[in-house]
């Protein structure tokens, strides 16, 4: 099963129980939607929010995001406090995290370098007890 939630977020998970509002249930985090197990955050805008709901996401395996979402986060004088790298971290399940690198995951702009390996590094770094999947142009 797959739902979209109103800023853009999509979830699939495993779940057998009364089918709406699925995505209302979702995104409040009640008990019964905690089989979610996999999240695709490519369109998700506001990710601190994000980070706040992934806690009350028991069963999640894997998270799908760009490196435009990930990177700037890495780099910036806060990334010790970062939410969104703490609840990736502190994720007793969160086994793998997708990160798309492509040139739909860059900034705008075709002046712009892409993500690079290095990127991915840092990534690594930040979060080492999970798998990173990384998804470059090369």
């Amino acid at each position: 099963m797959a739902a979209v939630s109103e800023d853009g977020g999509v979830a699939g998970w495993s779940y057998a129980g009364p089918q709406l509002p699925l995505v209302k249930r979702l995104w409040e985090g009640r008990a019964e939607m905690a089989r979610v197990s996999d999240l695709w955050c490519e369109d998700v805008s506001d990710l601190d929010a994000l980070a706040e709901r992934i806690g009350h996401l028991e069963r999640l395996e894997s998270l799908h995001l760009l490196a435009r979402q990930l990177v700037p986060r890495l780099e910036s004088k806060n990334a010790r406090d970062d939410l969104l790298l703490w609840a990736l971290r502190d994720h007793p399940r969160l086994e793998r995290v997708v990160v798309d690198a492509t040139i739909r995951g860059t900034p705008e702009g075709f002046d712009l370098p892409i993500y690079t390996r290095e990127d991915l590094a840092k990534l690594e770094a930040a979060l080492p007890e999970v798998r990173i999947e990384w998804i470059d142009v090369n």
